[in-house]
């Protein structure tokens, strides 16, 4: 049985002029553009009801009848009874046309395509398609080629794509002409269910073109009633109420609104001012080069690029003129009629270009005069065979061709047989093979490639419209069209994502950039510390002379680096704790350091242990480093110096564990006329015990970590009023601000444990720990030297929680100290490294010290322990609630008086509740006004902020003074 579209020859005649060449039309957008009495018809200049040269007569017809392809027959309409032409857009199809096979097409008016009468012949290619007519070349589906094997016979057809069900894949699969209908929702999304508006992030969460509707715009106030804090709606906020996916698309763009005041029960967004919504492109038929329905595609439908009289995407390639529907299909591996199909009609009898050889080659194995037969009429021997081939030389062996073979048969005249195996060319057609042995593989305008002639179809981003959709880089590209990641909006009166809404997401409620405020919040009399139930005054008290304000007795300075004694090499690291960095690594000016305690300016003192000869002071003394690591000055203190400590006037004490003996060091005087430069010792009594650890305590004690007793004497006078204290356990020592002082334990294998200020004991169930130290808010850390962990124990004794060191960081952990943060840092004597955590015993990091080389660092290597407990100190905070879920906190600002040797500064904390402000980040602390809170991007979106206020002073008698406090923030 014939398939359907194998019929006749096909013969594809070019549009002409029959009376001698085609004219040249001028084009028209309207009758305005035309020189009268010609008028603008589909865009070109015609004489008003008179048939266009090449017609039959040129006698004047109806005023509508119009010959819009030049092939001179009318357009058939009601409005033009003498109209025959079924398809006035190519010129190929009017009455009397050659019926083309295989093209689904009417060529020749008869209200019949295909019909059954026609032929082809052997080799030649002609359209196929089994789907239904309408769907060929929509979407998906593709036209295919037939090859005819014989006189009206086509092969299968190849290549082609008939409709499927439509699956949510960005396709139009069914070849409708839409893309995933019924498949996605109304957000575009394959398979979920249909999205509901959220009210309170500011989105398009149904895709209706609506933001955050029938929603009170200023949802998000949480102000109770009794609470102190005022709701501000939004204004200038960005608003685009377009269809989904159209915002930031051709000329749609977003605009802005205002929170108004209704009465619905709440205020209600304004109108959005300034946007720009989808409208009809090309409106009156006349392209502008303008996106204006905002679907990513430029005047479809409505712009001729080439003038050939279609425009895209009915024409496949409106960049050529000879390309077109209705054009005339030539030999040149293009779809030249942009029917979907290649070449089809004009190859010869091999599938090949040209005519084949006129007459046929003997011996040769080939089809030289493409009849299907190799060698025909030649003579052979008898009994003799070879290898033959039916398709165009040069093409055996490539791709899916290959060779067949062929017998000589017959006694006196022998003559070829058939040629049997033989594979020859076929259409290239898009399924990953080459086809016509060319030796590429779905080459350009294979038979099922897309309208621009690629297979795969696939938009990649390069700049070019590979699915011939249109459009260029779409969903590949990010939205700004570029090969890039998608960009990020920022603060700066752009639309940076390219979504049509400028600076949206990132304005605060004011439409400003962050850190702009658009509130203040004033605290002007601090000293009212009852005035407001969540205000706290600690340690401060209203000035005499300054009603309302608050002020201070004592304090110290706060150091942001770590000292770490790198023993082995007789060195000290300093490292930025709020970075981990090593600043620098500089000698200890003695041998085996192994303490390190920060003063008030941030200088660091070192105790060396000295085994080689204590009794050398150039072998173990102890030294004053400034904040560069260069010597101040050296105190020649004989012995192994195991114990330094600093007290609240800043002279540093220092114990010796052979000697026995406490030394008292002035933190500031140095004699300077000898080499290098001595540090002046005030004084030295001689205790009876082995030093191990010295601290000094917020009452004025110096204590020392020793056995079978601990030594506490005052640093007034440290012989007259000392205390021996039975103690079996000794190593690290720390003291609290209550008072306590806590041990290690480590020698003689004991607890943890503590002295109450009445001298008894606290025992705790932890063993272990070598050095101690003790958090501002209460917490004991210690590091578990032969266990390898650093433990957090509670205030009352009990194990908070404990973390290994990580593999890879170091082991032995010796020494504990907390940073200005909060953090909790630990030195691993072997390996050169230093861990940190927080305090819930999470690993927070680990950094490099000198690695391999041995670090061994106890007493206050941070400073902390003096400016929280050692010194005194007072502070004021006051909490607030914004009334807003994600607020945007700008800066803190105040006015102090702060002489010499006072200090003022403030630490902010923000939290989502107001328990959690208790143990929350700290941002600062800040020393001037005012505090840039922008540089702790971890504050905003937190509802509570608490403003802490630390004064201190190294001076008796004079203290710091604060008269007024601000906050300024938005949402």
């Amino acid at each position: 049985m014939k398939p359907w579209y194998a019929v006749v020859p096909i013969v594809l005649l070019a549009a002409c002029d029959c009376s001698g060449g085609k004219t040249s039309r001028p084009v028209c957008r309207s009758s305005a553009d035309c020189e009268p009495p010609l008028v603008c018809v589909d865009g070109t200049c015609r004489m008003p009801g008179v048939r266009d040269a090449g017609g039959d007569t040129g006698n004047p017809v109806g005023p509508d009848c119009v010959d819009g392809d030049g092939d001179g027959h009318f357009r058939a309409s009601e409005r033009c009874v003498e109209g025959t032409d079924c398809d006035d857009r190519a010129s190929s199809v009017h009455p009397g046309a050659p019926e083309v096979c295989g093209n689904t097409l009417d060529d020749d008016c008869d209200g019949a395509a295909d019909e059954p009468e026609c032929v082809c012949r052997r080799g030649e290619r002609v359209v196929c398609y089994s789907g239904p007519a309408a769907t060929a070349g929509v979407g998906l589906c593709r036209r295919g080629i037939a090859v005819c094997q014989e006189v009206g016979r086509a092969g299968e057809c190849l290549g082609e794509r008939t409709p499927t069900d439509e699956v949510c894949n960005g396709e139009d699969d069914d070849c409708d002409g839409t893309v995933d209908e019924g498949v996605r929702n109304a957000c575009g999304v394959c398979g979920a269910p249909e999205p509901e508006e959220m009210c309170g992030n500011e989105r398009d969460d149904d895709c209706d073109g609506r933001t955050d509707e029938d929603c009170n715009c200023d949802y998000r106030c949480l102000c109770m009633p009794g609470e102190p804090c005022t709701c501000e709606p939004p204004r200038a906020q960005p608003c685009y109420e377009g269809p989904y996916g159209t915002g930031g698309v051709g000329r749609c763009r977003g605009g802005l609104r205002d929170c108004l005041p209704s009465g619905e029960g709440g205020p209600r967004w304004g109108e959005c001012v300034g946007q720009v919504l989808p409208g009809v492109e090309c409106e009156g038929g006349r392209a502008n080069g303008e996106d204006d329905d905002c679907d990513g595609l430029v005047d479809e439908g409505c712009r001729d690029m080439d003038g050939d009289g279609a425009s895209w995407p009915d024409d496949c390639d409106d960049g050529s003129a000879a390309v077109r529907p209705g054009a005339r299909e030539v030999c040149n591996g293009r779809d030249d009629d942009c029917n979907g199909s290649v070449d089809e009609g004009v190859t010869n009898g091999c599938g090949g270009c040209g005519a084949p050889a006129a007459a046929e080659t003997c011996d040769n194995g080939l089809d030289d005069d493409c009849n299907g037969e190799v060698d025909d009429g030649c003579g052979c021997p008898s009994g003799s065979e070879g290898t033959c081939y039916t398709g165009p030389p040069g093409t055996a062996g490539v791709g899916r061709c290959r060779a067949g073979t062929y017998r000589c048969e017959g006694l006196e005249f022998g003559r070829w047989t058939e040629c049997t195996g033989a594979v020859g060319p076929l259409p290239e057609v898009c399924n990953g093979e080459d086809d016509d042995c060319d030796g590429e593989v779905d080459e350009r305008w294979a038979v099922g490639s897309n309208p621009c002639g690629w297979c795969s179809g696939t938009e990649v981003c390069d700049g070019e419209d590979n699915d011939c959709d249109g459009r260029v880089d779409e969903g590949v590209a990010n939205r700004c069209g570029r090969c890039e990641p998608e960009p990020v909006e920022t603060c700066n009166g752009r639309d940076d994502d390219c979504d049509g809404m400028v600076d949206d997401g990132v304005v605060n409620a004011c439409g400003r950039c962050p850190p702009e405020p658009c509130f203040e919040e004033p605290w002007e009399r601090p000293a009212d510390c009852m005035a407001d139930p969540y205000r706290r005054c600690d340690g401060v008290v209203e000035h005499p002379d300054h009603p309302g304000d608050i002020t201070l007795g004592q304090g110290t300075f706060e150091s942001p680096f770590i000292y770490i004694a790198v023993t082995g090499r007789n060195e000290v690291a300093q490292i930025d704790t709020d970075t981990g960095v090593k600043r620098w690594q500089r000698p200890s000016h003695g041998t085996w350091p192994s303490r390190t305690a920060v003063a008030f300016d941030g200088s660091v003192w070192v105790g060396n242990r000295g085994f080689g000869n204590p009794a050398d002071v150039a072998q173990s003394n102890v030294v004053h480093l400034d904040l560069d690591g260069n010597l101040v000055c050296r105190a020649d203190v004989p012995g192994i110096a195991r114990g330094v400590a600093i007290d609240a006037d800043g002279n540093v004490w220092a114990g010796t564990w052979n000697g026995q003996t406490l030394y008292k060091i002035s933190g500031t005087e140095v004699d300077r006329t000898v080499s290098p430069p001595r540090c002046r010792i005030l004084g030295s009594w001689h205790l009876g015990v082995n030093i191990y650890g010295l601290a000094v305590d917020g009452a004025g004690y110096v204590w020392t970590a020793s056995s079978p007793n601990t030594v506490r004497a005052s640093v007034r006078d440290p012989v007259g009023d000392r205390r021996l204290i039975p103690n079996p356990w000794f190593y690290g020592i720390a003291p609290a601000a209550t008072g306590w002082m806590w041990h290690g334990g480590w020698g003689h294998s004991g607890p943890v444990h503590a002295f109450r200020p009445d001298f008894t004991r606290l025992d705790t169930a932890v063993t272990g720990v070598t050095a101690v130290t003790v958090h501002p808010e209460g917490s004991i850390w210690g590091s578990m030297y032969g266990a390898h962990h650093v433990v957090g124990i509670e205030p009352d004794g009990r194990e908070r929680c404990r973390a290994p060191i990580p593999a890879g960081s170091g082991s032995n952990p010796h020494g504990v100290a907390v940073d200005r943060r909060g953090r909790i840092w630990v030195p691993s004597r072997y390996g050169g490294y230093v861990n940190v955590f927080d305090t819930a015993c999470r690993h927070v990091a680990t950094y490099p010290v000198d690695v391999g080389q041995e670090n061994y660092s106890y007493s206050d290597m941070t400073g902390h322990l003096l400016r929280t407990v050692t010194s005194r100190e007072g502070f004021w905070m006051q909490d607030f609630d914004a009334g807003y879920e994600r607020p945007v906190w700008s800066r803190v600002e105040w006015t102090a008086t702060a002489p010499p040797e006072t200090g003022v500064e403030v630490t902010v904390f923000a939290a989502p509740t107001r328990a959690a402000l208790t143990g929350a980040m700290p941002c600062g602390p800040f020393r001037t006004s005012p505090a840039d809170l922008s540089v702790c991007p971890f504050l905003a979106g937190n509802r509570y902020l608490r403003v802490q206020f630390r004064l201190t002073t190294s001076r008796d008698g004079v203290r710091p003074i604060v008269h007024d406090v601000r906050a300024f923030w938005a949402y």
